[in-house]
């Protein structure tokens, strides 16, 4: 079957190896997961769902709880996506950032970290929306004596990217610009995350979400249409455990400083603990 369906050169690649742990993510490998499990008598964990329905194929699923999965005895079920995002990456990611020299300047006791998506299947972020959020994040900037460091993913729209050229490019308190289709410095995220107070983030990727609330710092989602329930659900669990606040861009900058004057404990998920618990059991 492997045969069939691989490249010569990747099936010979598996064929040659005897792994005692295999790990897959997404529901089509986990076919060869199980497949090559088998035949190594190998551990098997999967992350995410798989295409087989019946979980205890697999001695460990590590799954993310808004895709719903069953309560099984093999099976982990963590609050977000999966990330990196730990003190030592963080420290070294804003370290290096620092020395890249695309940051303007000194940044100020209070930084503004923000983080935009792009479109999806159903969702999109218009130019009338970032103008807004633009606006707000200037007033919060101006009215907390903060700096900004700004950056777009590879999703964003071209449009969006020269609006936000033109509002922010010449902005004295934007202390770091990047587009991440012009310039995808490997440093930029880590260093936003580690080097900012309080993140705020557009809402459509669960990914994006998970690695700001994994930094520790304030996390302010704002609000927009045309995400799917998956989404839905991630963003209202996390907002009903404190992960996040989910807020009206209209919001935006009188939330951004409540959070910054009231200064609430950040509560973190326990997602990491939980698979390690999960691999102790199998390991």
């Amino acid at each position: 079957m492997l045969r069939n369906a691989l490249t010569p050169e990747s099936w010979q690649g598996l064929m040659g190896l005897k792994p005692d742990i295999i790990i897959s993510a997404g529901g089509k490998l986990s076919a060869i997961n199980y497949l090559l499990s088998k035949e190594n008598q190998s551990k098997s964990i999967v992350l995410m769902r798989s295409i087989f329905s019946r979980l205890k194929k697999f001695d460990l699923k590590i799954i993310p709880k808004h895709d719903q999965p069953a309560a099984e005895s093999n099976v982990v079920i963590t609050e977000g996506a999966l990330n990196l995002i730990d003190p030592d990456y963080l420290n070294g990611s804003a370290e290096r950032l620092l020395r890249s020299g695309l940051i303007k300047g000194t940044l100020s006791s209070l930084t503004i970290g923000v983080l935009i998506g792009g479109n999806s299947k159903n969702f999109s972020i218009s130019i009338e929306t970032i103008i807004q959020v633009i606006i707000q994040l200037k007033k919060i900037a101006q009215e907390l004596d903060a700096d900004i460091l700004f950056s777009t993913s590879r999703r964003t729209d071209e449009k969006l990217e020269r609006v936000i050229k033109s509002q922010l490019v010449n902005y004295p308190r934007c202390k770091l610009l990047v587009i991440a289709n012009e310039n995808n410095y490997p440093d930029v995220v880590g260093g936003i995350l580690g080097l900012s107070n309080i993140i705020i983030s557009s809402p459509e990727s669960i990914s994006m979400v998970s690695e700001a609330v994994a930094s520790g710092k304030y996390v302010v989602v704002f609000k927009l249409g045309g995400l799917s329930r998956k989404h839905l659900v991630f963003l209202r669990n996390y907002q009903s455990k404190g992960y996040v606040y989910l807020k009206s861009i209209q919001d935006l900058a009188f939330s951004t400083k409540e959070i910054w004057s009231n200064k609430p404990d950040i509560v973190l998920p326990k997602d990491n603990s939980k698979v390690i618990e999960g691999l102790n059991k199998i390991l």
